[in-house]
């Protein structure tokens, strides 16, 4: 069987980002649309819980994708896929 990803050659990967001078957070779009500074740490996400994490109201220029792998392992780290609010992917 093949995957509806497989056969249209769409991929998409969590909206997670690293921003530039700041190496104890990433900032994660989450499903409600916002931009979130999330703690680089096991359960990071639910730990601060979307609605008290910190926006992130900076320069877009100033945000970098992770590659595909690495941010399903980041979501996968702060449990990013837990809670009504959960980091989107595009």
């Amino acid at each position: 069987m093949v995957s509806l990803r497989n056969a249209t050659g769409i991929a998409t990967s969590p909206k997670i980002y690293e921003l530039d001078g700041c190496s104890d957070c990433w900032v994660a779009e989450a499903t409600d649309g916002y931009f979130y500074m999330v703690p680089r740490q096991p359960g990071g996400w639910v730990q601060c819980d979307a609605r008290q994490c910190d926006y992130f109201l900076g320069p877009r220029e100033q945000l970098h994708p992770l590659p595909s792998q690495e941010a399903r392992n980041a979501v996968w780290f702060i449990y990013g896929d837990v809670g009504s609010i959960v980091i989107a992917e595009g």
